[in-house]
């Protein structure tokens, strides 16, 4: 707890100072605070990540390998009155981007809109730690049948597509009369 905070940092999580940092911006991305990156499961780990799994507010600390709450980027996004881009994990699966969704609707103020875009840097063959989100992405594409195996780069794509079309639909269907605050986002390489 920051000093001088002791006594307001359960409805005051914020230094006043940061949320001032934010004031000429519309949006925020918040990739690094998802995690997505600085994932530690490799393509070799199959196993999906579950909302059962996540980080909780409540918890001791918000620095941690598992990110920051939702919770706490749902109150800055409404405090700092600023409009979140959120990047789900590569390996979330249905009910994780259910839940996440429902959380977002339920807690983002009804004048804010949330950025969907699903991983970050999909495309990224090169440049650790992105290659995860690349080689789970290809593995997905050749296991589903998207492409050979002889083009793991047209499979990979072709499976960002698919997978960035289910989530989408996922937060359109919790969101209902509200999916116009949705904005979906399909990320590139301008040299692919």
């Amino acid at each position: 707890i920051l000093p001088g905070f002791a006594g307001v940092h359960a409805t005051q999580p914020f230094d006043p100072a940061f949320v001032d940092t934010l004031d000429d911006f519309a949006v925020v991305r918040f990739t690094e605070w998802a995690p997505v990156n600085d994932s530690t499961d490799f393509v070799g780990n199959r196993a999906t990540t579950t909302w059962a799994n996540r980080i909780l507010p409540t918890h001791s600390t918000q620095a941690t390998e598992q990110g920051v709450a939702y919770e706490y980027i749902a109150a800055l996004s409404n405090l700092a009155e600023i409009d979140p881009w959120l990047s789900i994990p590569h390996r979330a699966d249905d009910d994780y981007i259910t839940q996440l969704a429902t959380l977002m609707r339920d807690s983002l103020d009804s004048d804010r809109k949330v950025y969907i875009e699903y991983s970050n840097e999909v495309w990224n063959l090169f440049d650790f730690p992105f290659n995860i989100q690349y080689e789970w992405s290809s593995q997905m594409g050749i296991d589903l049948g998207l492409a050979a195996s002889s083009t793991p780069r047209v499979a990979g794509q072709r499976y960002f597509a698919k997978r960035s079309a289910e989530i989408f639909q996922i937060f359109e269907t919790v969101w209902g009369s509200e999916s116009d605050r949705l904005v979906n986002v399909l990320a590139g390489f301008t040299a692919q």
